[in-house]
């Protein structure tokens, strides 16, 4: 197996585990929460989450694109 290859399946795991995190914050089955600030008050960052892994899968399917027209 290349490195090219190699690299794509760790992107596809990685891509995987990206999906169901987001699932799992999506329909309400996981929360994140965070203390913030010098108090400790528990800040629910879910949201912020959500957004993090859209970006990450948009990120590692651009990715997976460009790797598909190397590997062809």
């Amino acid at each position: 197996m290349t490195a090219p290859e190699d690299f794509r399946k760790q992107i596809e795991a990685d891509l995987a585990r990206c999906r169901l995190g987001l699932e799992e914050l999506t329909n309400g089955g996981l929360q994140h929460w965070t203390r913030k600030g010098d108090d400790g008050v528990l800040t629910d960052i879910t949201g912020e989450m959500v957004k993090y892994y859209r970006r990450t899968i948009e990120m590692h399917e651009t990715i997976l694109a460009a790797l598909g027209k190397q590997i062809g």
